[in-house]
C-alpha cells in the first residue's frame, strides 16, 4: 500500500513543479503514474473489485480473493487549479485505506446525506464483490427507518442474512454483540498474531470472516452505554485488528442523548467532511494538510447504472468448500496398519474438525468430559451430514468393532447412512423412515443395558467387588465391552405424531439418558430443526449447531444465539457449558469426499480377514428389503433336513422377517385353543396368497397323519390370481384346492367333522390331526353374503367353525380384499375370535388391528401382524 501513496505523492510533486508550464512530459508522466495506480492491484493479491470503476464493462471479468483489500475506492482525485482541458487526464481513483484506520466517519452536510449513504452502499458492494461469500458479514444500522440503506434489501438474505437494523433496541444489541465478537477474537484467535488479517493469511481455509458495519446518522438511536462501547471498540484500532470495520455518518444536527460524546468519536476516527460543494477533505494520518490542499476529492455518490448486474454478481456468489480433512492422515495409518489401536474403556474421542489449522476439534464422550449425549442442529446443506460421516468413519478408524459399535437411525428416508451397511461396527442400521423400527432400535439399547447389568452383577460376584460401570468392569476383568454410539438423524420425526410410539420413545430416551452412561451407551440426536416438537433434550450436555436463522432454534440447540452468526458451510459451534456463550467453541468440520465407500470396504475386508470365525450380526431396515427365507435359520434347517416336529397341540408358522429388532422371524402360533384362527385383510393379494400357502404347508408338515387342509379359491376366472393357489400342491399333495362353486360342500364337510370331533371327545376318545379351512378372496363369494341382516346357512356353519373349531383342532383362515367385504360375512363379535390378524395395506384394512398396535404400511409386501400378547 505504501507504494500507492508514494505514487500519489510523486504525482502531486510533479504536478506542482510543472503546473505553470504544463509541460507535455509532466502530463505524460502523470498519466503513467495514474495508470500504475489502476494496475497496482495485480501485485497486491487483493481483488480489483475494490478499486475498478463499478460501472466498468470489465466488472464481470474480475475475481474475488481471500485477501482483505487494504483500501477501497470512495471517489476520485484531481489536482487543485487544474484546467478543465487536462483535468480528466489527471484524475485518479481515490483509494481510501480503511483497513489502516480505526473507523471511517463522514460528517453529513445539509445536502449530501443521500450521497454519503449511496457511497456506503457502493463500498459494501465493492467489499462483497471482493471477498468470498463466507469471508464477510455485513451489518447496516439505518436510523432513517430503513430509507438510507433500502437498496441493500435487494441482496439475498442467504448472502448477508437479516443485516439491516432499524430499531434502537436491535441497534443496542448489535453493538453489544460486536463487542463480544471482538473480545472472543482476541481471546481465541489473536494469540500470536496482531490482527485477524494476519491470522487469516496463515489460516487459509480456516480463515474467519471480516465484519463491515455501516451506521447512518450517528448519534441517532445511541445511548451513553452503546456509544461508549462503540467508541471503545474503535479506539486504538481495537475493532479493525479484530476484523471489524466501521463506516459511520455523523449528523451534527441531531441532539445526542445524554452522555453521548460525538466529538470523541471524531477524535478516534478518520473524518471526511465537505469543504466546498465540489470538494471534501480528510483527517487521517496518511493525508496531511499539504495533501488536502493539493487535491480535490470527489466522492462516488451515485448508484451505478448497472446496479442490477452488480446485485446479480453478489447474489450469485457460491459457498466455498472447506478442504481441511483427516482423509490423508487416516489413509497413511491404514497403509501402516495403525488403526483400531485406541481403547474405549474410559471414553470415545473422535476427530471431527479444526478450531484452527493447528488445533483439532474432537467429539469426546466419557468420564473426562462428563458428556455422554449430543444434540446437533443446523440448516440443510450447511454440513450436518458431513459431520455425521466424520463421527462414524473416523470413530471406526480409531476403534475396532470390539471397542465401539454404532446404532444408525435415519428417520427421513435419507441415503447418508447407506454407505455403512458393510461397516463391521454397525449393529443396527435404519434408513427407512420406519418409526416402529426406530422405536425398536432404541428399545434394543435398553435391553442391551439390562444384559450388561447382568454381566456386571456376575462379575461383581466373581471378583468380590461392586462393579457398576463399564470402566470398572473392563479394568477389573480385562474383558472387552464395546461402547455404543447411537446416532438418530432427523429424530424429531419420531415425535411428530403424539401417539403410543412417540410416548414409548420418549420414555426410552429418558431411561437411556439416566442410566446409559454407566453401561457405555451414548446417543446423538440430529435435526434440521426441532420446532415445537416435544423432545426430551434437557439431559443432553454436548450441543452443536451449524447456521440457523431462528433465535428460538439456536437457543434450543446450543443455549444461546451463536448459531445465528455462522455463515459458512461446515462452520459450527459446540457448547457443553449449559449455553454460556463464553463456552462456545467455533470450529470448521473436516471435509469428506467420495472416499467413504472405499474406506468402509477396506474396514470390512480387514475385519473378515482378521476375524473370520466371528461373523457379524446386523439388523438393517432400508424400506426396500424383501423377506428372505434363507435368513430364517430355524426354518432353513428344518427344510434342509426335511425334519419338522409333529405337534397337534400347537406349532409355529413363520410368515416373514420382523420389521423390528428380533432374531426370531415373525411367526403365527396355531394352537388347540379358542381364537386360534387367522384373518388377512388388504389389497396386497400376492402376499396374501404366499402367506396362506406358507401356513398350510407348514401346518401340514407339523400335523399328524389324517390331517386335512382345504383352500377355497374365490377369484373370478379372469382374475390374474385365479387358480394361483395350485402352486402349493406340488409342495404338499395333502392340501386340497377347491373353488367358490364348492364352497357350500367344503364348509359343510368341515362342519360335519367338527360335530364328529365334539362327539368323539364327549366319549373320551382322542382326536388327532388338524383341519385347516382357508377361504381366499372371500368377499367375492356370494354364498357367504348375509341374507338381509341374517347370516346365510353356509355362513352360520362357518361362524360356528370359527368360534368352536380351534378347541377341536379345526382352524379357519379368512382372506378379504377389504374390511367391508369381511364385515359383509362376519360381525365384530366373530372378528374377536381371530387372535392372529394380518393387515396387508393401510386404510380400512387397519380396522382389524387394535389401536395399540396400529401403524401405517407403506410398501407392498409389508404386513402388520397382531398376535396374542404372550407371543
Amino acid at each position: 500500500m505504501d507504494s500507492i501513496f508514494k505514487l500519489l505523492q510523486e504525482a502531486k510533486n510533479r504536478f506542482l513543479a510543472n503546473l505553470k508550464n504544463r509541460q507535455k512530459d509532466s502530463l505524460a508522466k502523470f498519466g503513467e503514474i495514474a495508470e500504475s495506480i489502476r494496475q497496482s492491484y495485480k501485485t497486491g493479491g487483493f481483488s480489483a473489485y475494490s478499486i475498478v470503476d463499478i460501472d466498468s464493462e470489465f466488472l464481470e471479468h474480475q475475481e474475488e480473493t481471500h485477501q482483505l483489500p487494504p483500501f477501497v475506492r470512495i471517489g476520485s482525485l484531481t489536482p487543485v487549479n487544474a484546467d478543465d482541458s487536462i483535468k480528466e487526464k489527471l484524475t485518479v481513483p481515490f483509494l481510501f485505506p480503511f483497513s489502516r484506520t480505526n473507523a471511517t466517519t463522514f460528517i453529513l452536510s445539509k445536502d449530501d446525506a443521500k450521497n454519503i449513504h449511496n457511497l456506503f452502499s457502493l463500498i459494501s458492494f465493492r467489499l462483497m464483490l471482493s471477498l468470498p461469500r463466507d469471508m464477510f458479514k455485513m451489518k447496516f444500522i439505518d436510523n432513517n427507518y430503513g430509507r438510507d440503506f433500502n437498496i441493500i434489501s435487494k441482496i439475498d438474505t442467504k448472502i448477508i442474512g437479516d443485516s439491516i437494523i432499524t430499531s434502537h433496541s436491535d441497534q443496542i444489541n448489535l453493538i453489544a454483540s460486536l463487542e463480544k465478537e471482538m473480545v472472543s477474537t482476541y481471546q481465541k484467535l489473536l494469540i500470536t498474531e496482531d490482527s485477524l488479517a494476519e491470522y487469516n493469511a496463515k489460516a487459509k481455509s480456516m480463515a474467519r470472516p471480516y465484519t463491515f458495519v455501516f451506521i447512518s446518522n450517528f448519534p441517532a438511536g445511541f445511548t451513553q452505554e452503546s456509544s461508549e462501547k462503540l467508541i471503545n471498540m474503535i479506539n486504538n484500532g481495537n475493532a479493525t485488528k479484530a476484523g471489524i470495520y466501521f463506516f459511520i455518518s455523523i449528523d451534527e444536527s441531531i441532539q445526542p442523548a445524554r452522555g453521548v460524546d460525538v466529538e470523541r468519536l471524531k477524535d478516534v476516527s478518520s473524518v471526511i467532511y465537505q469543504n466546498s460543494p465540489i470538494d471534501y477533505e480528510i483527517q487521517h494520518k496518511d493525508f496531511s494538510k499539504e495533501w488536502n490542499d493539493s487535491f480535490n476529492i470527489v466522492l462516488d455518490s451515485q448508484l451505478p447504472q448497472n446496479l442490477e448486474e452488480v446485485i446479480g454478481l453478489i447474489n450469485g456468489k457460491k459457498e466455498k468448500k472447506n478442504y481441511l480433512t483427516f482423509i490423508v492422515d487416516y489413509q497413511k495409518r491404514l497403509e501402516k496398519g495403525e488403526i483400531w489401536q485406541t481403547n474405549s474403556q474410559d471414553e470415545i474421542k473422535i476427530p471431527i474438525g479444526f478450531v484452527n489449522p493447528q488445533t483439532i476439534q474432537n467429539l469426546q464422550f466419557g468420564k473426562y468430559t462428563n458428556d455422554y449425549f449430543g444434540l446437533i442442529g443446523g440448516l440443510p446443506r450447511m454440513g450436518k451430514t458431513n459431520l455425521l460421516h466424520n463421527i462414524i468413519l473416523w470413530g471406526a478408524m480409531e476403534y475396532s468393532p470390539f471397542e465401539l459399535n454404532y446404532y444408525l437411525i435415519d428417520c427421513k428416508n435419507g441415503t447418508g447412512f447407506n454407505a455403512y451397511k458393510q461397516l463391521p461396527h454397525v449393529k443396527i442400521l435404519s434408513i427407512s423412515n420406519d418409526r416402529e423400527f426406530g422405536a425398536s432400535s432404541l428399545d434394543n439399547l435398553v435391553q442391551e443395558m439390562y444384559r450388561r447389568a447382568e454381566i456386571f452383577k456376575e462379575a461383581s460376584t466373581r471378583k468380590k467387588v461392586l462393579i457398576e460401570n463399564i470402566q470398572t468392569y473392563r479394568r477389573l476383568t480385562g474383558e472387552k465391552m464395546p461402547r455404543i454410539l447411537a446416532i438418530v438423524d432427523e429424530f424429531q420425526v419420531l415425535f411428530e405424531n403424539e401417539d403410543k410410539i412417540a410416548r414409548m420413545i420418549r420414555a426410552t430416551l429418558n431411561k437411556l439418558f439416566r442410566e446409559g452412561p454407566a453401561f457405555g451407551i451414548s446417543i446423538i440426536l440430529s435435526s434440521q430443526g426441532i420446532g415445537g416438537v416435544d423432545v426430551p433434550i434437557k439431559n443432553i450436555t454436548w450441543r452443536l449447531s451449524f447456521r440457523l436463522l431462528s433465535d428460538i432454534e439456536s437457543q434450543r440447540i446450543i443455549g444461546n444465539d451463536g448459531a445465528l452468526k455462522l455463515t459458512r458451510v461446515g462452520n459450527a459451534i459446540i457448547n457443553n457449558q449449559n449455553g454460556d456463550k463464553a463456552g462456545n467453541i467455533n470450529f470448521q468440520v473436516a471435509l469428506l469426499g467420495d472416499e467413504v465407500y472405499q474406506l468402509v470396504n477396506t474396514l470390512k475386508e480387514k475385519y473378515a480377514r482378521e476375524y473370520p470365525e466371528r461373523p457379524l450380526t446386523q439388523y438393517i431396515s432400508d424400506g426396500n428389503n424383501d423377506g428372505h427365507i434363507e435368513r430364517n435359520k430355524e426354518l432353513l434347517l428344518s427344510l434342509k433336513t426335511d425334519h419338522f416336529k409333529v405337534n397337534d397341540r400347537f406349532c409355529d408358522i413363520f410368515i416373514g422377517e420382523p420389521a423390528f429388532i428380533r432374531e426370531k422371524h415373525a411367526f403365527i402360533r396355531i394352537r388347540r385353543q379358542q381364537g386360534s384362527n387367522i384373518v388377512l385383510v388388504g389389497k396386497d393379494t400376492k402376499s396374501a396368497l404366499i402367506i396362506v400357502g406358507m401356513v398350510n404347508y407348514m401346518l401340514s408338515r407339523q400335523s399328524s397323519a389324517g390331517s386335512q387342509f382345504h383352500i377355497v379359491d374365490c377369484f373370478n376366472i379372469d382374475n390374474e390370481y385365479a387358480e394361483k393357489m395350485e402352486f402349493i400342491k406340488k409342495y404338499s399333495p395333502d392340501i386340497h384346492i377347491s373353488y367358490s362353486r364348492n364352497m357350500a360342500e367344503t364348509v359343510a364337510n368341515v362342519h360335519t367333522e367338527l360335530e364328529n370331533r365334539i362327539t368323539a371327545e364327549s366319549r373320551g376318545e382322542n382326536v388327532n390331526g388338524r383341519i385347516c379351512l382357508s377361504l381366499v378372496y372371500m368377499q367375492n363369494c356370494r354364498a357367504l353374503k348375509k341374507e338381509g341382516f341374517n347370516a346365510s346357512p353356509i355362513t352360520k356353519q362357518l361362524i360356528r367353525l370359527i368360534k368352536e373349531g380351534p378347541e377341536y383342532g379345526i382352524h379357519i383362515i379368512l382372506h378379504s380384499l377389504n374390511y367391508q367385504g369381511l364385515m359383509e360375512v362376519i360381525d365384530s363379535a366373530t372378528l374377536n375370535e381371530f387372535e392372529n390378524r394380518i393387515a396387508l395395506d393401510s386404510g380400512k384394512s387397519m380396522s382389524i388391528i387394535s389401536e395399540s398396535t396400529s401403524s401405517q404400511i407403506r410398501e407392498q409386501g409389508t404386513i402388520l401382524l397382531q398376535g396374542p400378547d404372550e407371543l
